[in-house]
């Protein structure tokens, strides 16, 4: 990690690869290139006369080391907000226009984001990778245990791409994220994909255990519950509505509840998420946009389903629903991101 500072005195704690790119400052709102510099011991406040000064750059050192998550920059205590980690496609400050533009323009903005040239190019890449893992590669059976280990990568890589997507529209950035690759398969691939997986288990496990219970009461086969949860979150849903009344409004209320799970996972990490009091007080003070994030989470997922079974039996019909389950998802991640950005001052917690 290096140590970069803005022309205001704000200090940031930066991943090495950060070294170079642009970032806005929190703090003034400047945009200013990231450059490392020595942070260099703090002479003892006796030596120098200014105790405060001192105490305040300790504490502020004390703050940079809380980062909770690689790239993140760490903002000094006192600060406002947060800072979209370099990479995220910052460009600099906001101007008036998009200041302005309100909720309503940004979730505007968020269906037409293919506008960007920048953008475009970014989803095209997302793209193809999901083409060549899902079509190409998967047709070669003989080298199936290739394929699961290249799987895994890849939702690794797409789930790290999806949370940094909520994160930079939080931020109020307009571009998507950078396409960037790791050398930490483990720690910047695989935690990733377990934290995904992970947010889907938070809100569904009571729908699970139901279905454990409908066993033991022979309510339910093993064989029909195994199937239920082998085909996942789509499973789940389908699997709503067999006349297992609890089982249907447990599903229900985790999948709605979903959307924030995801939201407190990408910016403030598992820790909100145990606080479910803080997440029902959020939801009730902002019910209308979250049941308007619900609205049109759902109606893509829908769109999506009815453009697969018209499009079914077309040439290449397989690769254009990747591209479209593609842009949705980047979609949806957006809408819950600006769901924070614009709503932020009425959440129960507060992650700047």
């Amino acid at each position: 990690m290096a140590i970069c500072y803005c022309p205001c005195g704000a200090k940031y704690q930066i991943p090495d690869s950060a070294v170079g790119q642009e970032a806005k400052c929190q703090r003034c709102g400047t945009t200013f290139i990231l450059e490392a510099e020595d942070d260099s011991p703090i002479l003892v406040a006796d030596e120098i006369g200014v105790a405060d000064e001192a105490d305040a750059a300790a504490e502020r050192a004390r703050a940079t080391a809380l980062s909770a998550r690689q790239g993140e920059i760490v903002l000094p205590p006192g600060a406002p907000g947060r800072i979209a980690s370099p990479g995220l496609g910052s460009t600099g400050p906001a101007g008036p226009a998009e200041a302005d533009r309100g909720y309503a323009g940004d979730v505007l903005w968020t269906f037409l984001f293919l506008a960007s040239p920048g953008n475009l190019i970014t989803f095209v890449a997302i793209w193809m990778m999901m083409v060549l893992v899902f079509q190409v590669l998967a047709r070669f059976s003989v080298f199936a245990v290739f394929m699961l280990i290249g799987w895994v990568l890849v939702m690794g890589w797409y789930c790290v791409f999806r949370f940094n997507v909520v994160k930079a529209a939080a931020a109020g950035e307009n571009d998507l994220p950078d396409v960037n690759f790791t050398r930490d398969p483990y720690g910047d691939l695989l935690q990733p994909l377990a934290a995904w997986v992970g947010t889907w288990v938070a809100v569904l496990w009571p729908a699970l255990a139901y279905l454990g219970y409908a066993c033991w009461r022979g309510q339910l086969t093993l064989e029909e519950a195994v199937e239920i949860v082998a085909a996942g979150v789509e499973g789940l849903w389908q699997g709503a509505g067999s006349g297992q009344l609890v089982f249907d409004i447990l599903v229900c209320l985790g999948v709605a509840l979903w959307p924030m799970v995801i939201l407190c996972v990408a910016l403030g990490g598992f820790a909100t998420v145990y606080r479910m009091d803080l997440l029902a007080l959020t939801i009730l003070k902002t019910l209308p946009v979250y049941l308007l994030t619900l609205i049109l989470m759902f109606g893509a997922i829908v769109l999506v389903r009815v453009l697969e079974e018209m499009s079914s039996g077309l040439l290449a019909s397989s690769v254009l629903i990747i591209g479209l389950t593609v842009y949705v998802d980047i979609v949806l991640m957006r809408l819950i991101g600006l769901y924070y950005r614009h709503f932020k001052h009425r959440f129960a917690w507060d992650w700047g």
